[in-house]
């Protein structure tokens, strides 16, 4: 077992204490990785969908770029898509996150951010700052969200205070060997309910950081990749993207789509500077694929690893869907240049 590896799992380990164990998607990572560390950070990818069918590895080759922007940038502002302006809207467009947090992610090494399927989300990672917004309609969304901050998971009695003048609560859940996790939730716009989970040496620092938070515009969520073949009556449901400065920028992302019967899987993509050289089996369309394990295609699509999880990280989806959803996938001209996304 590689030092890599050892350190992937401490990590995982670290984030995951004092929260609820999320069996489905610790399953799905050690299918992933159990087989050799053959990728980086990653690549992830969301975008516009189609339908059709068939069945997926060939590589691509793409021109290197010089292409780079902030960690915290996601490709295209939306002025005037805030909250404020669009409340009914928060948690229900896969490509819009209606809300705007430059000051709140600068100078973070890892952000990540998230939209649909009832939330938006913003996670940090850095020297100076670390913790996760997310919005939602419905309290029970936030109520919901597994913990992914380290923390005793014994927080103590909710303290009222005020945000921006908007009346909230704020929790504090003591430190594993470091700062104390506070939860900070309140209601920034009529029917929009935020929580901000953040390390801070007390409630002022994680009140201000909330402060920062803006809601009278939105940004754009949208990765490197489309889908052209989607299952019937399917439609995009969710998209995650990632941006890391050691690995890139962008690091990884996903693309969830679903049925209204309940029916989900999710297309994923890591930043990989080269697959593991097993072969396929599987065709779908350009690409050839295999399984991993019983739910898991996947598949190598410059720069990065492409896997489609029908089980796990999705359900009610039969691998023939799978093939077929990943027998349309488009990669973008440049994943190094947002604008072409």
């Amino acid at each position: 077992m590689s030092v890599e590896f050892d350190d992937r799992l401490a990590a995982t380990l670290r984030q995951h204490a004092g929260g609820a164990v999320d069996a489905a998607a610790l399953v799905a990572g050690a299918r992933r990785r159990g087989a050799g560390i053959r990728r980086r950070r990653a690549l992830g990818w969301v975008g516009a969908v189609v339908l059709g069918v068939c069945a997926g590895v060939a590589v691509l080759s793409r021109p290197a770029t010089t292409h780079q922007w902030a960690t915290s940038a996601l490709p295209v502002a939306l002025p005037g898509q805030g909250a404020q302006q669009h409340p009914a809207a928060v948690g229900t467009d896969p490509g819009v996150l209606h809300f705007t947090a430059d000051a709140l992610v600068a100078g973070a090494d890892t952000v990540s951010w998230s939209a649909g399927r009832g939330t938006e989300t913003v996670e940090f990672r850095g020297p100076d700052r670390q913790g996760r917004l997310t919005l939602a309609r419905d309290a029970a969304a936030l109520d919901g969200l597994r913990q992914t901050l380290a923390s005793s998971g014994q927080p103590g009695a909710p303290a009222e205070v005020a945000v921006a003048g908007r009346a909230g609560t704020v929790t504090r859940d003591p430190g594993v060997g470091g700062p104390d996790l506070w939860i900070l939730r309140w209601e920034p716009v009529g029917g929009v309910r935020a929580r901000l989970d953040m390390y801070a040496a007390d409630s002022t620092a994680v009140m201000a950081a909330a402060g920062e938070v803006r809601f009278d515009g939105g940004l754009r969520c949208a990765v490197p990749f489309r889908l052209t073949v989607l299952p019937a009556g399917a439609r995009v449901r969710q998209c995650s993207v990632g941006f890391d400065r050691a690995s890139g920028p962008f690091s990884e992302g996903s693309l969830v789509v679903g049925d209204d019967q309940g029916r989900w899987l999710t297309v994923r993509a890591q930043r990989s500077e080269h697959g593991d050289g097993r072969a396929g089996t599987i065709t779908a369309g350009p690409w050839t694929a295999r399984r991993q394990g019983s739910g898991i295609l996947e598949t190598f699509v410059h720069p990065g690893q492409v896997e489609v999880f029908f089980d796990g990280l999705g359900e009610g989806y039969a691998e023939t869907d799978a093939v077929a959803v990943l027998s349309g996938y488009t990669p973008a001209d440049d994943v190094n240049d947002p604008g072409s996304w």
